[in-house]
């Protein structure tokens, strides 16, 4: 899903227009990030927890040259999801297992063709 089709899917189900939902999703967008920017941590109830966190530096080596290195420290951004959405994945994976069962697909399939790329 891009940006765009996040913003016709508010304008949709909130029956506004497309200009105001690209505004409420940047608005939305913008104060997650700046929050996060800060240090703060930000929890949607149902959804999940964005959080900022350190990385160590920690040693490497440089997939061309095959030379060692040191990869430096830096905070990155995590998402951690509620309860309710990793269910709610959990299930549509279960779902799309069945599915594969049903056509005669399944993850074997999957795993033969990117072993064959």
């Amino acid at each position: 899903m891009t940006k765009k089709d996040l913003i016709d899917i508010v304008a949709e189900h909130a029956d506004l227009s497309k200009a105001a939902a690209g505004r409420a999703v940047q608005a939305f967008m913008g104060e997650i990030t700046g929050r996060l920017a800060r240090g703060e941590t930000v929890s949607i109830k149902g959804f999940g927890t964005f959080c900022v966190t350190e990385r160590v530096a920690k040693k490497g080596c440089n997939p061309q040259t095959g030379e060692a290195m040191i990869i430096p420290a830096r905070t990155v951004a995590k998402f951690r999801p509620a309860r309710k959405l990793a269910e709610a994945i959990a299930h549509s994976e279960s779902l799309r297992s069945v599915e594969g069962t049903l056509t005669g697909w399944s993850s074997q399939h999957d795993e033969k063709a990117y072993r064959d790329l």
